[in-house]
């Protein structure tokens, strides 16, 4: 396996090569255009952790291979104020075991996802995409729902992202393995900045799966993560659709999603 930060020309700014394990510390300022480069051999099931106050995060990568633009400018508004700062950075991956593989968990989690058009090609997975994100910006991305961060008291910049569509009553959000997994429970954490009834909540939905199945939900107002369980199920991907919110001049937003399976 293999890492590299890599510029905008492709040269190579530090690299680091290992079998089951690997370590890159890079000595030198992140600029734009500046990427992370994974190459995990045969390799498809891995952690991965950047450092930059990102939760590790266990990937599934179809080919192997993996790129991660540093994000800046507007961008980092949906991450920690000292993420991708300062002149050290320290970066780490390993090999899955079988028994992690297998191990039955939060199949959503993905700290390192990006938001971007459908038709793009998706590298590493859980990914999360959404049809409407608020003014496009990045603090509303569907990213933001599968990050780990479950602070929603406010809304806003760290630590207060979410996944929001502002006042539209069109939204949906998917949220793609790419493989076959096995679920049956899923939590969400609606943003709850309830002060001064800037936010409602959703009060009803539907988990739509890939396997053609579907499950209406109800939803309350309330800042404690709300449970979902069913019959167990195979798919590729869920997606929250159908999604209604009482109140037309509130906004209803997604800090959190988790879906708890296995391979």
């Amino acid at each position: 396996m293999k890492i590299q930060i890599k510029n905008m020309n492709n040269k190579v700014l530090a690299e680091q090569e290992g079998k089951e394990e690997v370590s890159l510390t890079y000595e030198g300022t992140y600029l734009e255009s500046d990427k992370i480069v994974f190459d995990f051999d045969d390799e498809k099931y891995v952690f991965v952790d950047i450092g930059e106050h990102i939760i590790e995060s266990f990937l599934y990568v179809p080919e192997s291979l993996f790129e991660y633009s540093i994000p800046f400018g507007e961008k980092l508004t949906a991450y920690h104020p000292e993420a991708f700062q300062g002149d050290i950075h320290t970066i780490k991956v390993r090999v899955a075991k079988k028994e992690e593989i297998s191990k039955y968990r939060n199949l959503a989690l993905n700290g390192l996802d990006k938001h971007f058009p459908l038709e793009q090609k998706v590298q590493c997975y859980p990914h999360a995409y959404a049809n409407i994100v608020t003014r496009n910006e990045a603090c509303f991305e569907p990213r933001n729902a599968i990050d780990g961060c479950k602070d929603n008291s406010s809304h806003g910049h760290y630590p207060y992202h979410s996944w929001g569509g502002g006042l539209r009553d069109d939204l949906e959000f998917t949220l793609f393995f790419g493989r076959e997994v096995e679920i049956d429970k899923i939590v969400l954490y609606l943003r709850a900045d309830y002060k001064d009834d800037h936010d409602t909540n959703w009060e009803t939905g539907t988990f739509e799966f890939s396997d053609g199945s579907r499950i209406p939900i109800s939803m309350i107002k309330t800042p404690d993560p709300q449970e979902f369980k069913f019959e167990s199920r195979k798919c590729t991907w869920v997606k929250l659709t159908e999604i209604y919110r009482p109140v037309s001049s509130a906004f209803a937003a997604l800090t959190q999603i988790e879906v708890y399976g296995r391979e």
